[in-house]
């Protein structure tokens, strides 16, 4: 299942019927809405909160937070969080936290904490803490930060 905003979408390929708007909030027509989310029939993915999973969400990826997963999320991607990979997530990536891998997360990579891997995280690399691998994170890195400032060293 998928849960999308706003009350209204567009129809989609996977489905048989088009996805219409239910007449009253609490009905669920098999495509339709609930709670005024829109239900995507077989489309085995999930995004929960505002603009979540919004534009081009890939199958079997999970978006959760207010703009999680916003724009191009791919195949098995996970985005927890306000504004965690917001976008070009790439596939099997994880982004935990605010803004974490915020834009242009490479594919296998994770980001855990408060804008970790915000910009331009690497293939297969690992940013954990507040603000570690803020910019420009290498491929096959690992960064940990506990300061809570930007830090972005990797070799």
């Amino acid at each position: 299942m998928s849960y999308r905003f706003p009350r209204t979408c567009p129809p989609q390929p996977s489905c048989q019927t088009p996805v219409t708007p239910c007449s009253t909030i609490g009905t669920c027509p098999q495509p339709g809405i609930i709670n005024n989310n829109c239900l995507l029939c077989n489309s085995n993915k999930i995004c929960i909160g505002d603009h979540s999973g919004h534009i081009d969400q890939s199958v079997n990826a999970i978006a959760i937070g207010a703009q999680s997963g916003y724009n191009n999320q791919a195949e098995n991607s996970i985005a927890v969080g306000a504004k965690a990979g917001e976008c070009n997530q790439s596939d099997n990536a994880v982004a935990i936290g605010y803004r974490a891998a915020l834009a242009n997360q490479s594919a296998e990579s994770i980001a855990i904490g408060s804008k970790a891997g915000e910009f331009g995280q690497g293939k297969s690399s690992i940013a954990i803490g507040a603000h570690a691998g803020t910019t420009g994170q290498h491929d096959h890195s690992i960064i940990l930060n506990a300061t809570g400032l930007d830090f972005n060293v990797s070799v």
